[in-house]
C-alpha cells in the first residue's frame, strides 16, 4: 500500500523561480521505458528501496548524453565496486552468471543509487525490516512454539518424575 500510494503522488519540477508544467524529466518519467508505465516504474523503485534499503536506476542515454530510458535494476544483483578512496568506482550487475560493469566516470554515472541510512555501511542502505529482524525472529519462534503446544493438545512432551530422596 505504501509503494502504490507513493507512486501515485504527482511529480513536480521546479527551481527557485518557477514551477515547470513541461520538462524533459516529466516526459521521460511518464514513460520511462517500453516495458513500464510511470506507475510501474515508481512502484518497483520504491518497493526495492523499502524491502532492501537500496534501489538502482539505470539511465540509458543518447549520443549526446541525455537519458532516453530509465530502468529499475534489482538490488540483489548489484554490487558496489569501491575505489581506493572508498567512493564507488563502478557498479557490477550480475545476471545468469554474467557480469555487466557500469563505470562511474565523469560527472554523469549511468547508475543512480538510492539508499536508506545505514550507520555501519558506507555503500549499502539498511532495509527497515533488517532493523526489526531480531524482534521478528523472537516473535516467529514464540509463534512456532505456541502452535506446537496447541498441536499437541497442550500436553507437555515429557515429564520429570522424582521417586524420592536419593542416597544420603
Amino acid at each position: 500500500m505504501v509503494v502504490e500510494a507513493a507512486a501515485a503522488l504527482p511529480l513536480v519540477v521546479q527551481d527557485s523561480d518557477q514551477r515547470y508544467e513541461t520538462h524533459p524529466f516529466l516526459s521521460l518519467i511518464s514513460r520511462p521505458n517500453t516495458a513500464q508505465t510511470r506507475q510501474d516504474f515508481l512502484e518497483a523503485l520504491f518497493g526495492h528501496l523499502l524491502l532492501s534499503g537500496n534501489a538502482y536506476v539505470e539511465a540509458v542515454s543518447d549520443t549526446e548524453g541525455w537519458p532516453t530510458e530509465l530502468h529499475v535494476l534489482r538490488p540483489d544483483r548489484m554490487s558496489v565496486v569501491p575505489a581506493t578512496d572508498g567512493w564507488p568506482s563502478a557498479y557490477d550487475y550480475t545476471v545468469a552468471g554474467r557480469k555487466h560493469r557500469f563505470a562511474c566516470e565523469g560527472s554523469r554515472s549511468a547508475i543512480l543509487h538510492l539508499k536508506n541510512f545505514h550507520p555501519q555501511d558506507d555503500h549499502y542502505g539498511l532495509a527497515p525490516l533488517q532493523a526489526a529482524a531480531l524482534s521478528l525472529d523472537v516473535h516467529t519462534a514464540a509463534s512456532q512454539w505456541s502452535k506446537g503446544l496447541l498441536d499437541n493438545a497442550a500436553r507437555p512432551s515429557g515429564a520429570l518424575v522424582w521417586a524420592g530422596a536419593g542416597p544420603g
